[in-house]
Formats: C-alpha cells, structure tokens, sequence
C-alpha cells in the first residue's frame, strides 16, 4: 500500500486535503484544490489485480454460458447511442466512401462494446485493455486488435496516429490520471477528438447514498474527479474546446418516461457520468 503525497488530478499536496469517506482498505481525501477525491493509501498491482478479477472480469462472468448477452445488448445500445451523438457533434469524423477509414483508439476497452459499434461504423479500431481476458473476449468476439500492456502502449503507439480517442469509465481506475491524459493526448492528430466519461460525484444517487454509492465502495476506483478537476486535467494536456454533452437515449428498457427522466438529469448534471469531449489543436 502507498501513501499519496498529492493528489493525481492536480498535484495539490495531500496534507492539505481532508478525508470524506474511510473505506476497507483506504480513505477518500478531498483535494483543496480542485475539490477530487482520492483514495490513499493505494493497492500494489497485484492487489489491483485480484480486485479486478473479483469485480469485473473472471472466467464466471466474462466468458460463461451466456458470454454475458444481456449485458453485450444493453451495453451496444448505449455506445450505440454515444457514437451517433459523437459523430452529430463532429462531422468529420464520419468514415467516407472512397476515404481512408477514420482510427479510433478505446483505451480501457474491456469487452470491446463501444469499438464493435465503431468497427460496424466503419473505423480502423484499437483497444487497450488491462485485463487479458477482456481482452481476448473482445478479440475473439468482435474481431477487434486489442493491446494489453497500457503503459507501453501510451509510449509505443506513433504520435498523431489517431482521429478520436476515448476513455470511457477508466480515468477514475488509473495511478496517474495526468500522465494517462497526456499519453492519450500525444496519440491524437491535430483536430482529434477527446472523449472520456467518469463517475460523476454530482450524481444524485451519490447525494442520496454517499459512502454507499457503488461507485464509491469499489475500491478499483481511485479518484473521482470534481468537473473542475477533470477540465483542468484535460486543459493541462493541450486539449480545447471542452464540451459537456447531453443526448438522448442510450436505455432500450427504460421506456419514454424513464428516458426524459434521465434525459432531465443530465441537463441537470446529476446523471450518474461526468462526459467531457475536447479538442486537440
């Protein structure tokens, strides 16, 4: 277990920040600077690893019987959802006819949901993944190239080789969000699109449930970021144009009236996710 001296999002020194939630094996501490929370002292990677295997991925609940259909359908219809809002949103991004396919890189990809939507969509699709077995569930379900040695990849991949990446609901998950940002950041082309996603402690289950939050019990999440501290982080990669999104839809079982609901909550802010997209210039 490692103590941290300050905190990941913006380097504001720890000793200044106070503790909000005490959890098994950890504390939450509130950043006095961009108001994040981060989670001290920290598991080693083999600790990290064997959370990860009872929280998300092992052979019962990633590739059993059922190879995890209803959750591959609900998820699909979200990313589904997220790419046509994406693509709305920045034209350019639309693959063309006669054009070399636009290259999407999904870093934290896990089964591979949203790179099988893009892979129909017609995008050239790289995933990075931490899990081996996510890996090779997405690999052999979607036919997808999926790396799973993160922190090389970041170094490895060539500068500039990527029209959109994403990061969806793995910022809170890393060590350190800002080298993680900025290692995304140098993979993209001028005028690549940023994308990322994270649980949002403005959510209103978490105003309702506070420690109880199952966000905030798994103990794989790391940091939740403050919107400030999230916009800082990307502002200090070189990113620009910083939008919030609100879309429609992304629940096939919620019906009319649970979509507006949730629809309204967004506007709000008080969906479950902080979305941001930015620009690199």
């Amino acid at each position: 277990m490692t103590q941290l001296a300050a905190c990941p999002v913006c380097s504001t020194k720890a000793d200044t920040a106070r503790e909000i939630h005490a959890r098994a094996s950890d504390r939450l501490l509130k950043c006095s600077g961009c108001a994040s929370l981060f989670a001290t002292p920290q598991p080693s990677d083999e600790q990290l690893q064997e959370l990860y295997r009872s929280e998300y991925y092992n052979e019962q609940n990633t590739r059993a019987e059922t190879d995890r259909k209803d959750e591959e359908r609900a998820a699909r219809v979200l990313h589904r959802t997220v790419l046509l809002d994406l693509l709305r949103r920045f034209p350019q991004l639309q693959p063309q006819e006669g054009q070399p396919a636009p290259r999407v890189l999904d870093y934290g990809c896990g089964p591979g949901y949203f790179l099988a939507e893009c892979k129909d969509a017609g995008f050239e699709c790289t995933g990075v993944e931490f899990s081996a077995l996510a890996a090779s569930f997405a690999e052999k379900r979607f036919g997808l190239s999926v790396k799973t040695e993160p922190d090389r990849t970041l170094t490895e991949l060539p500068e500039g080789r990527f029209d959109v990446v994403t990061a969806w609901q793995v910022l809170e998950h890393t060590r350190s969000p800002q080298a993680v940002v900025s290692g995304l950041v140098r993979l993209l082309k001028p005028g690549g699109v940023f994308c990322v996603a994270v649980p949002s402690l403005a959510c209103w289950r978490y105003r309702l449930q506070g420690a109880n939050w199952f966000n905030i019990r798994n103990q794989t999440h790391l940091v939740f970021f403050s919107r400030k501290g999230l916009e800082q982080l990307m502002r200090s990669a070189g990113l620009v144009r910083l939008k919030r999104p609100v879309f429609w839809g992304g629940r096939a079982d919620m019906g009319f009236v649970g979509q507006a609901a949730q629809y309204a909550a967004r506007i709000l802010g008080l969906g479950s996710e902080l979305r941001l997209y930015a620009v690199k210039p």
